[in-house]
């Protein structure tokens, strides 16, 4: 989980729409043939050691490098986000800002936009982040609505068909909406997490992995720090989860390594 969160969080984020529990939604994408095929994919496979099997990868870094998991895990993060918002911890100075004031509906759009972030990758793969283009962004929202539209063409599922592609619209593909720059700032907190994770385990006894964990914390961590940075101006729990003493700690460790 990137941020901390406890059972008030049911007050401060949704966990369902139209009585449809995003856990039934998640559940009943993973069986369906996107989501089997996501379920077989990892993330971050530039790093990953030719000789490593999914399994392997997934067991070094975490569920989060398993493309299925990682929209799960976003959703469960989303909503961690939410309750951070809501309730600044204690390192927080002054009010919060609008940017980080959610209505009901922002709520709303912001978690489904997380459970289905990624389901466009079942059909066009799933693109490193400095890779991606804006013709790879357009295949991708265009692979998203067709699966949308599949997986609201049955019951339970009918009705939610305008809250998805309207959360696509304002959560997914945009950075200009309030919902879509928060949402950004999830995403990017992820990467930075899996950056940290790859750091803490370069000491792998193999050297081929070990060379690959560094490479992917010394480009993932100065190429998405500087975005989170600003967005902890706005957001507390991205405050919160970069100045966390480990993330803190080895952060700075990852920035002098790159500055050699």
């Amino acid at each position: 989980m990137l941020f901390s969160m406890n059972e008030l969080y049911r007050f401060d984020a949704p966990d369902s729409v139209s009585n449809i529990s995003f856990k039934d939604i998640h559940q009943a994408f993973s069986e369906s043939s996107h989501g089997i095929h996501l379920g077989g994919k990892t993330r971050w496979d530039t790093f990953k050691p030719p000789h490593f099997s999914n399994k392997e990868w997934i067991n070094l870094l975490g569920i989060d490098v398993n493309n299925l998991e990682h929209i799960y895990l976003t959703l469960r993060s989303t909503q961690a986000f939410l309750h951070g918002c809501a309730n600044p911890h204690l390192g927080w100075q002054g009010e919060v800002p609008e940017a980080a004031r959610f209505t009901p509906e922002e709520r709303l759009l912001l978690c489904i936009g997380a459970v289905e972030h990624d389901w466009g990758e079942a059909i066009v793969g799933d693109i490193p982040q400095p890779l991606k283009t804006d013709a790879h962004e357009k295949k991708e929202k265009i692979a998203l609505q067709s699966i949308i539209s599949e997986f609201c063409s049955s019951e339970p599922f009918c009705d939610l068909q305008p809250f998805m592609h309207e959360a696509m619209d304002r959560v997914v593909f945009s950075r200009e909406t309030k919902e879509g720059r928060a949402f950004h700032a999830i995403e990017q907190a992820g990467y930075i997490r899996t950056g940290l994770n790859a750091w803490e385990r370069r000491g792998h006894k193999d050297e081929n992995v070990a060379s690959r964990l560094t490479e992917l914390a010394s480009k993932c961590i100065p190429s998405h720090l500087p975005s989170l940075q600003k967005y902890a101006e706005d957001y507390p729990p991205i405050h919160h989860f970069l100045s966390h003493p480990r993330n803190d700690r080895l952060i700075n460790e990852i920035l002098l390594s790159t500055q050699g």
